[in-house]
């Protein structure tokens, strides 16, 4: 019976007007959700790149170079198998922080005060830290120097020819002009080993000075 009476219903292929207003009404507001959910998403992956890029955290405070004026040097040598070898030990005198960096530019200088510029080979060696195998030390090879903190330099010395040849003085070069290393003018020069050839100087990078 109720087959019958469905064969006399008229089909309707219009949607409704009040259906369609909630239909559009639902859009929106599902539009309008998810428009806000992708703004509040991006605002906070903004917020999170500045505060990678900005820095939310900790500030790293960075020491201007180390000057002649500010150090103060030592010396400890001692002979070795023909050579003389050890440490130059500079020293933060100055109540400002400070860093050195890097290898070191060792000049030689002779007794009218000009640097010896022949005869002398310099060469690269390492520091005391990895030739006894122990860490790196944190921050190397910047070495930050407060005041009394001290770094230093493996330094080693061979073939000072002719035999009799005077002593020169030492200086490490920095940023403001020449630091004069005032022990090395105690420590009695290398004997000559090999007549005719430059002497060498073997000379590590700044190291944090042993405690």
């Amino acid at each position: 019976m109720l087959r019958e009476r469905s064969r006399d219903v008229v089909p309707r292929f219009e949607v409704p007007t009040s259906l369609t207003t909630r239909t559009r009404r639902r859009i929106a507001v599902n539009a309008l959700a998810v428009a806000t959910t992708v703004v509040v998403a991006s605002a906070g992956a903004f917020a999170g790149l500045r505060a990678v890029t900005r820095g939310d955290q900790p500030e790293i405070t960075a020491s201007a170079a180390c000057l002649s004026t500010q150090l103060r040097t030592t010396a400890t040598i001692e002979g070795a198998a023909g050579a003389r070898e050890g440490a130059i030990t500079l020293t933060n005198a100055s109540e400002e922080d400070c860093v050195l960096k890097g290898m070191p530019a060792i000049q030689l200088v002779d007794g009218n005060g000009d640097p010896i510029t022949t005869g002398i080979t310099f060469l690269r060696g390492d520091p005391m830290w990895k030739k006894d195998d122990l860490p790196q030390p944190a921050g190397w090879p910047t070495v930050p120097l407060q005041h009394g903190d001290a770094a230093s330099i493996q330094v080693r010395w061979s073939n000072w020819c002719p035999d009799g040849r005077p002593a020169p003085a030492w200086a490490i070069m920095l940023a403001d002009g020449r630091l004069g290393v005032d022990a090395m003018r105690d420590v009695f020069p290398p004997p000559c080993n090999g007549e005719g050839q430059p002497a060498t100087i073997e000379v590590g990078p700044f190291e944090p000075a042993p405690e």
